[in-house]
């Protein structure tokens, strides 16, 4: 069910954001490619992230492999802006919003949920692929928090890939993209049902 749902919202999103300025800085829209083995029901970031692939400069940046990823809740994911209006995050107007929101997810280094260090006081600390450091710990009765969200399942693929579902999103996601959805929003000329515009 919340496959389709997130499917669903990600074909509305694309259709009323295909259109808008791209920003300047086209190396803020490359992404690394999606691992083998990855799709929407491995990581709730999929289709925003091939959204992402999709619109990406042609003189991309090169990534190195990712090992671990970390997939925000879907429902929060579904429930970033309301429904029934543009999403910033798959428009190009907000490419740079976008990368960063991709890249705070994804890891070069290989984390994996079995690791001691997490268990020792300062946690486990690595650095994402926007070089933001994220914090990896684990309390007595084995709980994983990222970066004081907490962790609902873990999954090592079969090529490697280290996978971590949080209850939640990270950083201050839900707040910019807030922010962004309201001048997008804002800024985006209402129209009636035959697509003539409001008044």
């Amino acid at each position: 069910m919340v496959r389709c749902l997130l499917a669903i919202v990600a074909l509305v999103m694309m259709a009323e954001c295909s259109t808008g300025v791209v920003e300047t800085d086209m190396e803020a829209g490359s992404v690394p490619n999606i691992p083998d083995g990855v799709n929407l029901d491995v990581s709730s970031l999929y289709n925003l992230w091939t959204h992402a692939l999709r619109n990406q400069p042609s003189s991309r940046t090169a990534f190195p492999e990712i090992r671990t990823l970390i997939n925000p809740h879907p429902f929060q994911m579904m429930n970033l802006v309301p429904m029934d209006g543009p999403h910033p995050l798959y428009s190009n107007q907000y490419l740079t919003l976008r990368t960063q929101f991709l890249t705070d997810y994804m890891l070069q280094d290989k984390v994996t949920p079995d690791d001691p260090r997490m268990t020792q006081p300062g946690g486990l600390r690595a650095t994402n692929m926007n070089g933001k450091e994220l914090t990896f710990t684990k309390d007595s009765q084995g709980k994983i928090s990222i970066g004081g969200m907490g962790v609902e399942n873990t999954l090592v693929m079969d090529g490697g890939l280290v996978t971590y579902a949080l209850e939640g999103l990270l950083f201050d996601h839900q707040q910019r993209v807030k922010e962004a959805w309201e001048e997008l929003h804002k800024n985006t000329p209402r129209s009636g049902p035959f697509g003539k515009p409001l008044l």
